[in-house]
């Protein structure tokens, strides 16, 4: 017999957000026992934090749909889970030829095939660094939604929230709750921005009532909300003790002579998401490059297939989604996935995939413009000044990498190996976005021109110790 996260499988799903979720109970239904591998101590995903009221809360602020639509996955799997092989707490690591995944589960690194995988890996924080960005206090949206989540602290007693999205409001009154002095909330854009395609939100109106409601919280509250402002730089001596707020223009640049300091001890940036496409690039899975989406985005078929036979990404890591939007595409995924198996036939199920598809269309519209109100202008990537290093894991300057670009190294593989950027712990994941961003300055503003930064197994830390016994 197989030891435990080792062998072979028919279905694997890799995540354990919303899409994971959903793939796993929609193969439940189909008599088919999946085995689903999730890195985090318990199911919900990256999101989790943002939507699950902390226990010490004093004040948890509005409630939300997403958080709503959570609990009621989580129940549904919950009742499931017992039809579901669960590695709680394991790290897919590599991925290869034949459907082997590598997976480190209970301090050990185990072969695993699947017949059909389903990749639901979601999305890592967007970094934007700028003077003094990795001092202490200065706080990813995720890591302070997981402390919410996990003992209901906020990261300092007067917290700045800034960054770009919609959902930049909940975060604040989160912190709010946790008893935070929420000092005020900068969002880079500006609802203005979306212009005539404003009126696509109504597609979601219950994202327009949790907007409306988390506005009316920080109103209630005396919590500021200003757009077109960023997070120009923070002072202090051992951790965050002021920062520097500027207003910026349309394009994201900080308008000259508009700074003001405002005193705090932490600053939560909210800067978005990136697909966490790595297991996908290591087969060669095609990749198209979609900035609405997040940038490199993984080309799939209706039922979300791959290039790869046998390969399905949903989620976040297809393309940044809504929490619906996710759980529809882990349906999906996991139908395209039982056909693949044989579970169900070529011609099984098309009344449910086309019901699926067009929820899928009707959500795309609305997500096509919160990208677009989320997304960092160009003009952001100018914060980091010469001096600052934008890669922490190898201490690589903007100014070092500015000089390779003018020598002619444009693709960021080449840049990688030239200046040791991308080779630390985080393998790219905090620096690629900043790589791309001063390559496509140069090649004419194509957030894709530079390319991708090639994935290596493994795609995520393991200790040497793991292969002790191989």
């Amino acid at each position: 017999m197989a030891r435990d996260g080792e062998g072979k499988r028919e279905l694997v799903i890799v995540g354990g957000g919303p899409a994971g979720l959903a793939a796993a109970l929609r193969a439940v239904e189909a008599g088919v026992r999946p085995t689903l591998i999730d890195e985090r101590p318990f199911p919900g995903g990256r999101v989790a934090g943002g939507h699950r009221p902390a226990f010490g809360l004093r004040n948890p602020g509005p409630p939300d749909g997403d958080w709503e639509r959570q609990q009621r996955l989580l129940s549904r799997f919950r009742i499931a889970r017992e039809r579901v092989e669960v590695l709680q707490g394991a790290v897919a690591w590599g991925l290869f030829e034949g459907g082997e995944l590598g997976v480190l589960h209970r301090g050990r690194a185990r072969p695993m095939t699947a017949a059909a995988l389903v990749l639901a890996t979601g999305a890592h924080p967007r970094a934007v660094p700028f003077a003094g960005w990795r001092l202490a206090g200065v706080v990813w949206g995720d890591d302070a939604r997981a402390r919410l989540a996990a003992d209901g602290d906020a990261p300092g007693a007067r917290v700045l929230v800034a960054g770009s999205g919609a959902g930049l409001p909940l975060l604040a009154n989160r912190l709010a709750g946790a008893g935070a002095a929420v000092a005020g909330v900068l969002e880079a854009g500006a609802l203005t921005d979306l212009g005539w395609e404003a009126h696509r939100l109504l597609h979601r109106p219950g994202l327009l009532g949790d907007w409306l409601r988390n506005h009316l919280a920080l109103l209630r509250a005396g919590i500021p909300y200003r757009e077109r402002r960023v997070v120009t730089a923070v002072h202090g001596r051992r951790r965050v003790e002021e920062a520097v707020v500027a207003r910026v223009d349309a394009a994201g640049a900080p308008v000259a002579g508009s700074e003001r300091l405002v005193t705090c001890d932490a600053v939560v940036l909210d800067w978005g998401a990136v697909p966490e496409t790595a297991l996908a690039r290591l087969v060669d899975c095609a990749h198209d490059h979609d900035p609405r989406r997040g940038g490199w985005v993984p080309r799939r078929t209706d039922l979300l297939e791959t290039t790869q036979p046998g390969i399905f990404v949903a989620g976040d890591a297809g393309g940044l989604c809504c929490q619906e939007a996710a759980e529809l595409e882990g349906t999906l995924a996991a139908l395209g996935a039982l056909k693949r198996l044989g579970a169900l036939g070529p011609e099984d199920a098309p009344a449910e995939i086309a019901a699926l598809r067009r929820r899928l269309a009707r959500l795309g519209k609305v997500e096509a413009v919160l990208a677009r109100l989320g997304a960092p202008r160009p003009g952001v990537w100018e914060l980091c000044p010469p001096e600052e290093a934008f890669c922490s894991c190898q201490e690589v300057r903007r100014e070092e990498l500015e000089r390779y670009i003018g020598e002619g190294y444009r693709t960021l593989d080449h840049l990688k190996r030239r200046s040791w950027a991308a080779t630390g712990i985080c393998q790219g994941r905090i620096c690629e976005p900043f790589m791309a961003a001063r390559v496509a300055g140069a090649e004419g503003g194509h957030g894709g021109a530079g390319g991708w930064i090639r994935a290596r197994p493994p795609v995520r830390p393991i200790p040497f110790g793991a292969f002790g016994d191989r």
